[in-house]
Formats: C-alpha cells, sequence, structure tokens
C-alpha cells in the first residue's frame, strides 16, 4: 500500500442474545493515513452500537 492511502479496519462484537432473536452489536470503523503514526495524525472513526449491555463485555486478545 503506496504511503497516504487509508487503511480501514473493523472489528465486529456480539455479546450474548439480548432478547429472543436479537443480539447485542457493537461496530467500530476506524481509519489513519498509514505511516503516520504521531499524536496529531487525522483519524476517523464511527461507531454505530444497538442493544447495548449496562455494564461491559470483556474479551481477552481485544484492544480499542
Amino acid at each position: 500500500m503506496a504511503a497516504g492511502k487509508q487503511k480501514y479496519s473493523t472489528l465486529y462484537d456480539r455479546g450474548a442474545e439480548s432478547e429472543p432473536g436479537g443480539f447485542d452489536l457493537v461496530l467500530i470503523l476506524f481509519s489513519r493515513v498509514r505511516n503516520e503514526a504521531r499524536q496529531d495524525s487525522d483519524w476517523d472513526i464511527l461507531i454505530i452500537a444497538d442493544h447495548l449491555l449496562e455494564k461491559p463485555v470483556e474479551k481477552e486478545g481485544v484492544e480499542l
């Protein structure tokens, strides 16, 4: 990937069933210009959440 191109990542986190036929869902989309790992580099973050639990759920190996 050439310098200056956007790198996109996604994380899907599905929790336990909260309602019959429904799931807790968090979708996080983020991007950063490659080779710009500085505090002042540009980040775009979009978080979509639905049916969240009152307490956060911890998962091993997932860092946000």
